[in-house]
Parts: structure tokens; sequence; C-alpha cells
């Protein structure tokens, strides 16, 4: 399934990282996922693709993602 829109922002701005986390603000910015996107980081999860989540730092209140896999059906 091609991946389209803003879902498509954000599996973009997590390979761009190759590997390395990117914050969750950077993908729910209007530049990048919209509002809702965290919310495509669901919706990629859904379609296969292996994203690990991490709290970006004991004292904040946000998390970071990266792609592990692009294992998507």
């Amino acid at each position: 399934m091609k991946v389209t829109g803003r879902k498509a922002e954000v599996l973009r701005a997590l390979q761009d990282a190759r590997g390395f986390f990117v914050g969750g603000p950077a993908l729910a910015c209007q530049s990048c996922g919209g509002s809702e996107g965290l919310r495509r980081l669901r919706e990629l999860r859904e379609l296969g693709y292996d994203i690990q989540k991490r709290k970006a730092h004991p004292s904040h209140n946000y998390f970071s993602y990266r792609l592990v896999s692009e294992n998507a059906s």
C-alpha cells in the first residue's frame, strides 16, 4: 500500500533521520504531520512499519520516535 498525504510526510521525516530519533513535536508541526502527526505514527504502525518510541528526556513530557524497519504490508 502506498503511503500518501500527511502520513507520507511523517514517514519521510523518520526515513530522513536514518535510524536516529525524531522528536514528537517535530512530527506534529504544520510542516510535517500537522496537528494529527502522532496519530499518523499509529496509522503507520497499523500498516506494518516498526516504529520505536522512547521518552525524549526524563524531565520532559514528550516522546521521540524512530523507524526500525519498513516491513509494511
